[in-house]
């Protein structure tokens, strides 16, 4: 429960608490965050700062009262031109690393603001005058991730009341940053994992525990069902028409059925016998051990 003023629970930003970590049930990004404590700080653009302090690099992602043209001017913009000479940042380390927050007037004078090329040619055409940094994570050296709220020129700026939610919402904020760069870093190597099954230039095909073929890539499909060595019956069982290499892969899936089952390779043979050249290689899999692929897989095979 939060705690507002007077140590009394906040409805507001408890029900925003709730929603930040709701929204990452329903998808894994961080924009719909940013989005409902916008609303928290009277925030008209809000956005998550990759900052790179030591190196002086920069990435940046908004939300709010900007379109799509814009989104993409403005993200690319800070990223190439706008590096290093966001003052409100520059300044802020200190406060980041000490206290976990910083407001721009507290760094930043207002008259040299507005004399800053910063904020002439990218702050002011979007009617931003007041900025709210929150330290989210903090890697090796000057390495953060930073979410900015801001408000407009006819807006008040931040003050005791705003330190106030800050201190109830950011351990929320960071645990909620925390789940998102974990689940955001597991989704890259399915991906990766997944590019490789579709585009590899090996065979793969993934198979339940009776030998069912769950999926298959088209290199495999082209050396084995393509070729004739193997054929998919109508419920998707994998089956080999000559007989030796029928009895060897029955086998393997008896074996795979045991704990600690040791890799199996078959040589694959035509209908009249003849050896095909061609290899299967059967390993058994845990279950739930590859994220991303049929859960029912128990077993994958290589072409």
């Amino acid at each position: 429960m939060s705690q507002g003023s007077g140590n009394k629970p906040n409805p507001v930003i408890d029900d925003a608490i709730r929603d930040m970590y709701g929204s990452l049930s329903e998808e894994i990004g961080f924009e719909q965050i940013l989005h409902r404590l916008g609303g928290v700080f009277r925030s008209t653009i809000s956005g998550l700062h990759s900052e790179d302090f030591g190196a002086h690099r920069s990435r940046l992602a908004l939300v709010g009262d900007v379109t799509p043209q814009e989104y993409v001017q403005l993200t690319e913009s800070y990223a190439s031109r706008w590096h290093g000479e966001n003052l409100w940042m520059v300044r802020s380390v200190e406060g980041f690393q000490q206290q976990g927050f910083q407001h721009g007037d507290a760094v930043v004078s207002a008259h040299e603001l507005s004399q800053s090329p910063y904020y002439r040619h990218f702050l002011k055409p979007l009617d931003i005058r007041y900025g709210l940094g929150i330290q989210l994570w903090g890697g090796e050296g000057l390495d953060m991730a930073v979410a900015s709220f801001h408000r407009g020129h006819r807006e008040t700026g931040f003050d005791a009341e705003d330190v106030a939610t800050i201190g109830a919402v950011r351990p929320h904020m960071m645990n909620a940053y925390a789940i998102y760069r974990r689940v955001a870093r597991l989704e890259r190597r399915i991906d990766s994992l997944r590019a490789g099954f579709d585009h590899a230039p090996l065979g793969i095909a993934a198979l339940d525990g009776a030998g069912r073929v769950l999926e298959i890539n088209v290199r495999a499909e082209e050396r084995l069902l393509g070729s004739g060595l193997a054929t998919l019956s109508p419920d998707r069982s994998l089956l080999f028409p000559h007989p030796q290499v029928r009895q060897a892969f029955d086998a393997a899936l008896r074996d795979f059925a045991q704990p600690a089952a040791k890799p199996v390779a078959l040589a694959l043979r035509s209908m009249d016998g003849r050896p095909a050249q061609i290899a299967l290689h059967l390993c058994a899999v845990p279950s739930g051990a590859l994220s991303g692929f049929d859960g029912r897989t128990r077993i994958l095979a290589f072409v």
